[in-house]
Order: structure tokens, then C-alpha cells, then sequence
């Protein structure tokens, strides 16, 4: 069962629609997590297992268990262990170094990034673990524990061995293989029995240029020695014998289509996995792995078919292990520091402390940023993340600068200074923006790190403001010669240039909202994975989005401007591939959504496999950049059945277009002229009520279209050659309606005279967008009253609630919270629906497109400049493709452009954009007054400055509303009872507007 219902919830409408919802899963085969995870519940995994910075990766296996071991250069404590028992889900176990020697690790005299810990080779023998690294420029260290967790011991070794491989051989003899790039050749010399000192002399055993990243694997009776050549590819020689000759060297994956560093692991069963890690921008190198397919005795990276690349999803290597992700946010409130933190060189350990509530961080001193101590971090994770922090700066003295910042390159922070006490933002430190004037001493900082777009926001709040953006946003990069060599981290700060004996107390620290375990630092919890159905049939008539291919080769996934991902990277001969495509009797043409910066190249079209049968071939031309979206088209001939399509992309050198969604369009049939809709004919089943029957019926062809082998007929109620939304509406609004006469099932039918159905007028679909920030999404906790259910007033869902069974982008019966699921929340659209509803025909639906986001300011909705624009505008074009007319907007917004004099002309060019880009005439808009008892309340001067600026706009009144009794921090809020009151006046004056 993917969905359990709460048991006071009445069985309805909304039970169908979850039907529906659970098909259309299992149909795209999605998986939500609330946080990055590499596991999707259903035997598969997507790469990487680890969505950050896990460079130089080095993996064993020991009994049932895998360990790897990654480059934490400067980062304290260093050399992290991660462990698991499928490769795939990961939990950090320790790390092998303390601390490093030498004033430039404790920032005197200089700093020591990009140095440290590279490159390190995990082994095991007798019971002991045994880690090999060269921290740069020093003698090779060999650590070793009993237990990955700690405590470690280290060998120092006389010489220093660059990216040491250590391979221990069956009788128990230990070698480390080693060299540089520079040197063009890999060396190996032998270490005595306790692992502590070398043996003889060196020998190079393989001469190849630009080598390095050693890793000397026995498998299968031969010696195979993996290197990488730096940012090309990864290669493979191999032997009968350990010191060689490896004379046969040859590519098992080249950067762009896996990665340049790693090597292979056994499983239990025998069998191979290998793991490498890939150039991926701002955000590191992460690792990724897949199996390897031996031919002629090689280890082959990738399956048969697919050999040289790593596919972004596999079946697991390794079944019914339970979801483990590594720990990332952080109570405080324990004895140590979680696994997950590292410190930015040495710290100094009389500067910080853990309350048993808090985390206390004592001023350092440090000229800037880059140059202090004690900044606490941790690896910015993929494909998003927000990293928040609440602080205490009540015991700061002047000077202090405390805040939340991104350490790499570039750089920049968010930050309370004293004295002046302000807010400020810096990048590369030079402060970028300032809000003076700051009273509280309870603050909360945010980083929001998009690896998609590269682009890092910084964000912060305090008793009196929601959440605003401050300063610049920052493109994020990735240096190994000037900056960290590692991805974009999140680092907790507070440093002074002059010196200081002020402190911040650090509440907490969350990763994407999630609180941390409380109490001591504990391991995540495991959750059990849970099976979904083996995907079936996609249509090919509706639209698929590029990125949920089975397969590809070559390409990758990237933030869109038009929502979510798109596929991009392509270069000529890449692929991806959509497994079980239905055809049905026919496709006559095919369509894509594309964007190209260059000439763009062709999509050609094929069934079954990369060289299978041409049904057509779509020319691709330039749009003039990356993501300028146009829609390509090309006719199609011999596309009927199921088949697996194959998209493979044609044309010159260079990447050649982005993909963002495709479908065919079916083969014409003759239709029969549409006739009205009556409610005969919505008994689907004619068993003389319309019910939860007809609706089980009709979802058996949901999302199917004419000329498809599911699709039927007599389900398609509208008759406009889909089985959709649109016919449930239908349903929705004759729910539980008894048809006369009806006969029985049992009974023997008598003939009868032909009847033509009394037609009914159509239905409706009236559409209202609600737009605004917090008190719009809603504040005050719902109540069993807001819940009650009107199967005819509809909401397009805003995000995944698995407790609503909602999903993004797809229609439900209206039940709160109707904006993100976590808020639990009831705002002013929630009563405006269930009062507009009282006012429409019986056979009319209502359809609520909620797009508030809290604490956005209104240039976050501008077409011009603001980021969500674009988002609005296609959920409404979701509205209207499904039949919906927009014929309202609702708008509560301005707690975070208070007194901005700007902001009723903002309003204006908003509100004009959505009416000439939604076709929309000149509908209502209804913008509704602040709470007159918070410290917005002046705000409402400006609001009321709308109706003389924006035609057919009518304020809707906040008198005698009140704040939340929970809102001691903003006090901007309004109360339960004041959201549903507010919800009903919108309706009213919608109501009057409309002239209903």
C-alpha cells in the first residue's frame, strides 16, 4: 500500500484520485525523498550513491561490508570512512586523522588549502584496517584501527609516495603502487610485516603518460593497476604477475562519460562493481559506480551495450539492504560533534564548545573569511540544498562577525556584525549588501546551493521578518589550484580581524528544514524499502519529460528555466532510451522541446534498439541559447505496438541541443461529432447511480488517448479524445447521482426505441490562481473543519504529500495544507473555494492553482528578473490545458517589501504580465490588506494605492482580523479563525466581481 489514509477522512472522490495518482507512479516509476537519496525503494539506485563531494574514492570489501575512504584535504578531522552493504546506501563511520602539523594548518603564517588529505587506499588484513595517504609535500602515513570508527593509530614512512595504492597480497605481504602524472610512469615498492616501515627498493612497473590515482587490484588469477589520466580518462593495465610487465593498457571510461579515478570491488556473489569519481563542477567529484561486464578478461565499466559509460541508474548491486543516507543537520545538543562536520584546518579547541544545547563558537582571530579559524563545515549535497542556522548574538563583541558561509570558490557568507549591529552578505570578501538597524538577537541565516543553475542565494530572518534574500546571488565554481579543491561547503563562522572574547551560541544547524537527532550523535535511522510495481507501459502520446529515460549514454541532467530538468550535455552519438512505449494503432508525428546555444543537430527516432527501425528523423534548430525553449516536429511512419524508443542525436562537434520533453501525436481516426455530455451517459458502468464504480472504470484508461489499445470510448465523457482530468471532473461534479430509470444488472433487457439524451448545459471549470507569501501559503495549524472535503472544488498540487496521496503538477480534491505539505497549514484559498463552490452551477467545478511561497518578496514573481515567474505561468497553462478558464487571481503579499514605495508599481507590471501571457482579458484581481496589528501594517497604504493603478481591482479588507496566538516571532500572521474569515471575504468580493 504506497498511501495510508487517516482513518477520519471519508471515502470519496479523493480515493479515486489516489488510485489515479498511484497508477500514474508507478507508470513513471518516481520515488520522492525528502532529502537527496540515492536508493528509490524499488530495487534501482541512481547514481551517485553520495550526492557530494567524495573525490579520490577508494573502496573494500570485508566480509558483507563495503568501506571507502575519499580526499578531505584541509578539512578536520580528515580521511573519512563512510561504510555500507550494498554500494549504495552510505553512513559515515569515521575518520583516521586528528589533526595536521605545521603553523600554515593552524592559519599562522598561512593557510594549507588544497592540501592535506588526497587520495587515500583503504586495505585490510588479520582483523585490522589499514589506510594509506601522502599528506602533500609530506611523508606517506599509514594509519590503522581495528574498527573504522576509531581509535587510529599511524606508521610514518621514511619516503613520500604520491597517490599511494596499497595492495596486500594473499600470503599477507603488503606494496604500495604510487606516482605522479608528471612522472609518466607508476612505481611499487614492498612494506615490512607490521605495515610500518618499506622494504627494498622501488621498481616502476608500468610507463604510460600522465598517470596517476594508482589503485592494484588480484581478480580472476591476474594484477589489474587502475590510473587515471587527470580529467581525460580512466585506464587499465594488467599482468600475470604482480611487479609485471602491466605492458597491455587499455580505456575503461573517459570523463565525460564516467569519470577518470577509481577501481573495482567484489561482491559476495562473485561478481564486480566498479567505482569512479567524475568532474562535476561546483559541487566536487562525486563517486559513482555500476557493473562491470568482463570481456577477454578485462574489467569493462558499464553493461553489455553499454560498456564505457555509467548510466544514472542501475538495479542495486546488492538487494533488501535498508535506505541509509549520511547525517547532515544537527541539534547541538549532544556530547560531540556529529560525524558529518569537519573544521576548516586545526581548530582551536579553546574556541569552541557544546553546551548540551548549543553549539558555542568563540570569536578567532582573522582578517577575513578565508583567513580564520574554526569554521565549521560540511559538503554541500546535490541536486539542491538549503543549509539554515539558528544563532544566539546576544554575547558578541564589537568586531565579531558570525553567520552561516560557503567555503570554496568562490566564496561569501551571511553574517551579524557588532557594533555596528547589522546584517551583512559578502562575496570573495567584499560586502555585497547591509540591512542596518537589526534589534534581536536571535537570528536565522540560510544558503541555498542550486548545483543545477551553479548559483548560491543567501537568505536571513529575525523575530520581526519572514525570510529575505540579501546581497548578490553568487555562481558557484570548483578550483583546485587557488581555491579548496573541493565542492561548495557549508561553514558555520565567527571571527574578528582585531580579536575579541565575544560568542554565538549555534542552536542548530539543518540541511533542507530536517531537524537533527536529538541528544547525542546517533547514526539515521534505517528505513526499509519499500517495493513499488514493476513499471509498465508509457503512452507515447502524452508528454514524457526527457530526463525520466530507463537509459543513455553520454548525456546529463540540468536545472531548466521551464521547471525541474532537462537533458543536456549532447553531443553526437548520445543516446537515452524509454522503455515499453505504447503506439498504439499509430503515431503520424513527433514533437520535442529544445533549446540550443549553437546549430542544434536531429533527434533520430528508433524502435527497440541504438540501430534498430528509423520511423523518423527531427531536425533540431539553434534558439539562440542553452535554455530558449522551442518545439521541434518532424512526421513519423511505422510507430504502432510497444516498442523501447531509442532518441539518438545526430550532428557536429560540440554539444548540440538540450531536450525537455517529448510526444507523438496519434494517427487520425474518424471521430464521431461530440456530442453533449448528459448523465446517462456518465454511468459509465449504467447501473443506475454514478459512483466510485465508473470511476474505477474510467481509471482503467486514464492518460490513455484515442488511438491507443487503452483507450475506450465510452470513458472519454467529454469526447475530446482523451481519457483525463478533465473526464473525472465530469464525474466529480454528478458524484453519487442516481440516473432514472436504471435498470437492474440482472435483469433481461427489453428493447426499446433509440433515445437521444437530454443534453445538460457543459460543465465549467472555473480557475482562480493564489498568489503571495506566507499568509497566503497559510501559517495557522488546520482543523478536522478545514478538512471536510467538496469532491467538486479541485486543487493542482504543489509539491509531493504522500499523507494527501498528492503529487506535484496533477489535480486533487481540495483538502489543506493546499501549499508545501510540511506547513500543515490553512490559508485564506482553502475557505475561498469552499465558499466559491456554494455559488456555481451543480455540474461546475472550481480548480484552485496555489503559488504563494513564503517569505519571497514580489520581484521573486517579476517576469523581469524574478525566478518563479515562469513556474506560475506553466501551472497556469497546466489549468488551461486541462479545460480550466483563470478567471480570478487572489494576492496576499508585502510583509517583505514593507514600505517599499516601489511596490505598487511591481504589483501592476505583475499583475498586466499575467493577463497578457495567460490570455486572461482583464480579470478580477483581488489583493488583500496586511494584519493591522503586526509591524507591516503601514504596508496597507500602499496596498490600497492598487485599485487606482491595476483596472478591475478591489482590496480585500484585513479589519478585524488577529495575529496567530503561536507568531510571538514575526507577529505578522493571521489566526486560524482570521484565515478562514479573510478566505471568505476574497470569496465575497470574487463573488461581486464576477457578477455570480
Amino acid at each position: 500500500m504506497l498511501f495510508e489514509r487517516k482513518s477520519n477522512r471519508h471515502f470519496g472522490i479523493k480515493k479515486v484520485l489516489i488510485i489515479l495518482v498511484v497508477l500514474c507512479l508507478c507508470i513513471l516509476q518516481t520515488v520522492f525523498t525528502y532529502a537527496w537519496q540515492s536508493d528509490n525503494g524499488d530495487g534501482t539506485f541512481t547514481n551517485p550513491p553520495l550526492f557530494a563531494d567524495y573525490p579520490d574514492p577508494s573502496i573494500i570489501r570485508v566480509g558483507s561490508d563495503f568501506y571507502l575512504a575519499t580526499s578531505t584535504f584541509a578539512g578536520v578531522p580528515g580521511l573519512v570512512i563512510c561504510k555500507s552493504q550494498d554500494l549504495v546506501n552510505w553512513e559515515i563511520a569515521g575518520h583516521c586523522i586528528s589533526s595536521y602539523t605545521g603553523n600554515a594548518y593552524n592559519m599562522q603564517g598561512g593557510t594549507k588549502y588544497g592540501n592535506g588529505c588526497f587520495a587515500p587506499s583503504i586495505a585490510y588484513k588479520n582483523g585490522t584496517f589499514y589506510v594509506v595517504v601522502t599528506p602533500n609535500g609530506e611523508s606517506t602515513r599509514i594509519y590503522y584501527a581495528k574498527d573504522v570508527a576509531g581509535p587510529w593509530s599511524c606508521n610514518v614512512l621514511s619516503g613520500s609516495y604520491f597517490d599511494p595504492a596499497l595492495f596486500i597480497e594473499d600470503d599477507g605481504t603488503a606494496y604500495i603502487a604510487y606516482g605522479g602524472a608528471w612522472q609518466n610512469q607508476i612505481s611499487m615498492i614492498q612494506l615490512n610485516s607490521s605495515l610500518s616501515a618499506t622494504t627494498g627498493a622501488s621498481r616502476v612497473i608500468l610507463s604510460y603518460n600522465n598517470v596517476e590515482g594508482a589503485h592494484l587490484i588480484k581478480a580472476k588469477g591476474k594484477y589489474y593497476l587502475f590510473n587515471a589520466v587527470p580529467a581525460q580518462r580512466l585506464v587499465c593495465s594488467r599482468s600475470n604477475t604482480l611487479w609485471g610487465p602491466y605492458g597491455e593498457t587499455t580505456t575503461l571510461c573517459t570523463a565525460g562519460k564516467g569519470g577518470h579515478q577509481g577501481g573495482i570491488v567484489d561482491l559476495p556473489d562473485g561478481s564486480y562493481w566498479g567505482y569512479v569519481h567524475q568532474d562535476d563542477g561546483a559541487i566536487g567529484r562525486p563517486t559513482r559506480i555500476c557493473p562491470i561486464t568482463w570481456e577477454n578478461d578485462w574489467p569493462k565499466f558499464g553493461r553489455p551495450g553499454y560498456l564505457g559509460q555509467i548510466e544514472s541508474k542501475y538495479t542495486k548491486p546488492i538487494a533488501n539492504k535498508p535506505i541509509k543516507v549520511p547525517q547532515a543537520s544537527d541539534e547541538f545538543n549532544g556530547s560531540t560533534l556529529g560525524l558529518q562536520w569537519m573544521w576548516n584546518h586545526n581548530p582551536d579547541n579553546t574556541k569552541w564548545s557544546l553546551t548540551g544545547s548549543a553549539l558555542r563558537l568563540k570569536a578567532t582571530t582573522g582578517k577575513d573569511f578565508w583567513n580564520a579559524r574554526n569554521s565549521l563545515t560540511q559538503k554541500g549535497q546535490g541536486l539542491i540544498s538549503t543549509g539554515t542556522i539558528k544563532i544566539d548574538c546576544s554575547q558578541m563583541q564589537p568586531g565579531d562577525i558570525a553567520g552561516l558561509g560557503m567555503l570554496g570558490d568562490p566564496r561569501g557568507y551571511i553574517a551579524v556584525t557588532k557594533d555596528p549591529k547589522r546584517i551583512i552578505m559578502s562575496e570573495e570578501e567584499s560586502v555585497k549588501a547591509t540591512v542596518n538597524n537589526i534589534t534581536s538577537n536571535i537570528l536565522y541565516f540560510r544558503i541555498e546551493m542550486n548545483f543545477g543553475n551553479k548559483q548560491a542565494k543567501f537568505f536571513w530572518k529575525d523575530d520581526t521578518r519572514d525570510w529575505q534574500q540579501l546581497g548578490t546571488t553568487i555562481t558557484m565554481g570548483f578550483d583546485w589550484q587557488y581555491g579548496t579543491f573541493q565542492g561548495e561547503q557549508y561553514a558555520i563562522l565567527n571571527f574578528n580581524p582585531s580579536g575579541s572574547s565575544g560568542y554565538v551560541d549555534v542552536d542548530w544547524f539543518r540541511l533542507n528544514d530536517e531537524p537533527g537527532p536529538s541528544g547525542n550523535q546517533t547514526p539515521t535511522p534505517s528505513l526499509t524499502p519499500t517495493a513499488t510495481p514493476t513499471p509498465g507501459q508509457i503512452s507515447a502520446f502524452t508528454q514524457t519529460e526527457a530526463e525520466s529515460y530507463n537509459d543513455q549514454l553520454g548525456i546529463q541532467t540540468e536545472a531548466c528555466s521551464e521547471g525541474g530538468e532537462d537533458v543536456g550535455y549532447i553531443e553526437n552519438g548520445d543516446y537515452i532510451v524509454y522503455k515499453n512505449v505504447d503506439f498504439g494503432t499509430g503515431a503520424s508525428n513527433f514533437q520535442a522541446r529544445v533549446a540550443s546555444g549553437t546549430s542544434g543537430g536531429n533527434i533520430e527516432l528508433r524502435l527497440d534498439s541504438i540501430n534498430g527501425t528509423l520511423v523518423g528523423t527531427c531536425p533540431v534548430t539553434g534558439s539562440g541559447d542553452w535554455q530558449t525553449w522551442i518545439d521541434a516536429m518532424c512526421n513519423v511512419s511505422g510507430a504502432s505496438g510497444t516498442h523501447d524508443l531509442y532518441l539518438k542525436f545526430t550532428g557536429g562537434s560540440g554539444y548540440l541541443f538540450n531536450l525537455n520533453w517529448w510526444k507523438f501525436n496519434a494517427v487520425s481516426s474518424p471521430a464521431s461529432t461530440p456530442t453533449p455530455t448528459s448523465t446517462i451517459s456518465i454511468d459509465v458502468n449504467h447501473d443506475g447511480v454514478i459512483n466510485m464504480a465508473d470511476v474505477i472504470l474510467l481509471a482503467g484508461g486514464f492518460n490513455s488517448v484515442r488511438g491507443e489499445s487503452r483507450y475506450v470510448a465510452a470513458y472519454d465523457l467529454n469526447n475530446d479524445g482523451a481519457i483525463n482530468i478533465s473526464d473525472v471532473i465530469i464525474i466529480a461534479g454528478n458524484f453519487n447521482k442516481i440516473i432514472t430509470p436504471a435498470t437492474p444488472i440482472s435483469a433481461t433487457p427489453t428493447p426499446t426505441a433509440k433515445q437521444t439524451p437530454t443534453s445538460t448545459a457543459a460543465a465549467k471549470f472555473h480557475c482562480f490562481l493564489l498568489l503571495g507569501q506566507s499568509n497566503m501559503a497559510g501559517y495557522a495549524k488546520t482543523q478536522a473543519s478545514d478538512k471536510v472535503e467538496d469532491p467538486r472544488v479541485l486543487v493542482l498540487g504543489y509539491d509531493n504529500n504522500s499523507a494527501l496521496g498528492r503529487v506535484t503538477d496533477q489535480w486533487d480534491v481540495a483538502c489543506p495544507p493546499l501549499h508545501p505539505a510540511w506547513l500543515d497549514a490553512v490559508g485564506p484559498g482553502d475557505w475561498f473555494g469552499k465558499s466559491m463552490i456554494q455559488k456555481v452551477p451543480a455540474g461546475d467545478t472550481i480548480g484552485l492553482i496555489p503559488c504563494a511561497i513564503s517569505g519571497e518578496k514580489i520581484e521573486t514573481f517579476m517576469k523581469v528578473g524574478g525566478t518563479k515567474y515562469s513556474w506560475i505561468i506553466n501551472r497556469a497553462k497546466l489549468a488551461q490545458q486541462k479545460g480550466g478558464i483563470i478567471e480570478g487571481i487572489i494576492f496576499h503579499q508585502g510583509e517583505s517589501n514593507s514600505g517599499d514605495p516601489s511596490w505598487p508599481g511591481k504589483v501592476k507590471t505583475l499583475v498586466e504580465d499575467l493577463r497578457k501571457d495567460l490570455n486572461l482579458g482583464n480579470v478580477p484581481f483581488l489583493p488583500g490588506e496586511l494584519l493591522y496589528s503586526g509591524p507591516c501594517a503601514g504596508h496597507n497604504t500602499l496596498v490600497n494605492q492598487l485599485p487606482s493603478l491595476i483596472t478591475n481591482c478591489y482590496v480585500v479588507s484585513a479589519q478585524g482580523l488577529v495575529q496567530d496566538p503561536s507568531d510571538t516571532t514575526y507577529r505578522l500572521h493571521f489566526s486560524h479563525d482570521s484565515s478562514v474569515e479573510l478566505g471568505k471575504r476574497y470569496a465575497e468580493k470574487m463573488i461581486q466581481a464576477l457578477g455570480w
